[in-house]
């Protein structure tokens, strides 16, 4: 029974909420687009203020909307590469390889000097 009540105050509450919002948003909607037509239009600048405003919108919102889309474009890519299940090397792989090869040409540098300097590689 206590479920029921509940219920119904709930949905009392939300009622009333809802059509709060409602009367302040049309007094606001009506009386900003009469202020808009009667301000706006009596002053060229304004007009023009108005005009780079909204197109500064349009580029923003659009902007936005080309990052989104370049995210879900890799996300796309990133999730089709580990799809086709051919293995992918790293960079990380490379750069090891590359440095041990370097590491190793040194070592081996170093003991031709060495082999160099104690007179082994002479032909008398």
């Amino acid at each position: 029974m206590m479920v029921r009540i509940y219920a119904f105050i709930g949905l009392l509450l939300l009622i009333l909420i809802q059509s709060s919002l409602q009367i302040p948003l049309q007094d606001t909607e009506e009386n900003g687009s009469l202020m808009s037509e009667d301000v706006l239009f009596n002053d060229p600048r304004e007009v023009n203020t108005m005009k780079r405003h909204s197109e500064g919108t349009f580029s923003n919102d659009y902007s936005k909307y080309l990052e989104t889309r370049r995210a879900q474009d890799f996300v796309q890519w990133l999730m089709n590469s580990k799809r086709s299940g051919v293995p992918t090397r790293r960079h990380a792989d490379g750069t090891y390889t590359s440095d041990v090869s370097s590491y190793l040409q040194d070592q081996a540098a170093k003991e031709f000097v060495s082999w160099l300097k104690t007179g082994r590689g002479r032909r008398e």
